[in-house]
């Protein structure tokens, strides 16, 4: 799984996201990057096997082993002359080369087994050099200003940190990790044993919290910024009618599997006719409702789909959605995720959110913005201060085609 999962957001946003390229920060539950002891055991379980066999009986190395030998060295082979494009030094920091190996070992650090994947091309390189730099770069300028200030993070201040992310992490966000992990065979609490263990991963929550502490600790967005910011862009808040050949839906799921058994149908089928009566019974807490058991991701928003067109979902929640009149609920609707309740939402016509119902995610998006500039300023900084110079060159942006001549002109 990927370890990068809790801390994209701050380290993207003071530029040390250059992960992401390879570990994929928006899944939160990625394979593990690194290679598994069992593979690494394995790997070298296969190279000491020739040559004991050789050593027994005295013979040559198999033609096959010879084969998959010269196929590895091919292999090194091109992934060195694919980093052939980067200069020998790509940075500079107070004087102190960052050089392409430095930048080639952070890299393939993060990649399954260590092997660069097809579209890992000396262009494809050229084109990411510079954010590898920068993201270099800056760790190791925050690793500096860490290790002056004297702050050190134990595994037990990384395992406080997780607990206290999972608390804010949406429910269903949480059990899809518990799922993952379980066909790996482990729990939540043992993976955050395994990262808070983890030397490289201890360094990694240090940075964010240094960052935190140092830059962000102070950044705060008022009422009043998100009131001014509202009033001075007011297309922010229009919004459109629905239109006129689609409905607006919520709904709350059960889900069950096709393959399933009957045991399990049937608590599922028990459970979403229980959940109907409730709703049945008092029409105005569907929303809460779907909060607390709908197994779908619309569940944070009270079972809303939004406005549905024709073709948008599977046929059997369609026909259901658009046979209800608005305000109207379904009755149990079985698809291949589950059993369903529809709810058939009032039409929206054209207007204007009011403030007070923008104000908390306008709120969000000011301090994001702002944390972004506080992090941006206190990296460059950094930079000024240490004389950094990046010896990568941008890559060039793709020619604009020429616009032809009016015909007559």
């Amino acid at each position: 799984m990927n370890k990068n999962v809790m801390l994209c957001a701050l380290l993207t946003a003071a530029g040390l996201g250059a992960a992401g390229v390879f570990s994929g920060c928006g899944r939160c539950c990625a394979e593990e990057v690194k290679a598994a002891p069992a593979a690494e055991a394995q790997a070298t379980e296969a190279k000491a096997a020739p040559a004991a066999e050789a050593k027994a009986t005295g013979a040559k190395a198999a033609p096959a082993a010879e084969a998959q030998a010269t196929e590895a060295k091919a292999t090194e082979a091109k992934a060195a002359d694919v980093w052939q494009s980067l200069p020998a030094v790509v940075a500079e920091v107070n004087g102190q080369p960052i050089t392409r190996d430095m930048v080639v070992a952070m890299i393939m650090a993060q990649l399954p087994n260590g092997e660069l994947p097809p579209f890992f091309t000396a262009d494809f390189i050229k084109q990411i050099a510079p954010a590898l730099v920068r993201d270099l770069v800056n760790r190791k300028l925050i690793e500096d200003e860490i290790a002056k200030s004297g702050s050190k993070v134990s595994a037990e201040d990384v395992k406080a940190f997780l607990k206290e992310q999972l608390k804010a992490a949406p429910k269903q966000q949480i059990e899809f990790m518990s799922q993952q992990l379980s066909r790996e065979g482990k729990t939540i609490d043992q993976y955050i044993d395994t990262l808070a263990a983890d030397p490289n991963f201890q360094k990694q929550i240090a940075m964010q919290k240094f960052i935190e502490d140092k830059v962000l600790k102070n950044v705060a967005v008022t009422d009043e910024d998100a009131r001014k910011f509202y009033d001075e862009n007011p297309q922010i808040s229009q919004y459109a009618a629905d239109p006129a050949d689609a409905v607006r839906a919520s709904h709350i799921l059960i889900k069950v599997d096709d393959d399933a058994t009957d045991a399990e149908k049937k608590a599922a089928l028990d459970k979403i006719n229980a959940i109907l009566e409730q709703v049945k019974a008092d029409p105005q807490k569907f929303a809460e409702i779907a909060r607390a058991e709908s197994a779908c991701g619309s569940a944070v928003e009270g079972g809303s789909l939004g406005v549905i067109a024709k073709g948008q979902m599977v046929p059997e929640f369609e026909k259901a959605a658009f046979a209800l009149k608005p305000g109207e609920l379904s009755g149990v609707v079985k698809t291949q995720f589950g059993y369903h309740i529809v709810k058939r939402d009032q039409p929206r016509q054209a207007g204007a959110y009011p403030f007070e119902e923008l104000k908390d995610r306008l709120k969000m998006a000011l301090k994001a913005q702002k944390e972004q500039e506080a992090a941006e300023n206190f990296i460059s900084g950094l930079q000024k201060a240490a004389k950094v110079k990046f010896l990568v060159a941008e890559p060039e942006a793709p020619a604009v085609p020429a616009v032809p001549a009016a015909a007559g002109k």
